[in-house]
């Protein structure tokens, strides 16, 4: 397998038509991508360092907080 370079995952991973979100094992976000971003109406850095839940519609956060 060839080494690939630092900037290549980011640049992929930014450019995904779909939402992606890391979070931490305390539910606060790392990273979100832009479609994720827009998808909640927020720019990625808004979202990092909050809690996912924030974002989430109210009936969907107990769903969440169980995976």
């Amino acid at each position: 397998m060839s080494e690939v370079d630092e900037g290549f995952t980011p640049r992929v991973v930014d450019s995904l038509v779909d939402a992606l979100v890391v979070i931490e094992d305390q539910g606060r976000v790392i990273y979100a991508n832009p479609a994720l971003g827009s998808l909640l109406g927020y720019r990625p850095e808004q979202l990092f360092d909050r809690p996912l839940t924030d974002f989430l519609p109210e009936r969907s956060r107990h769903e969440s907080l169980a995976v």
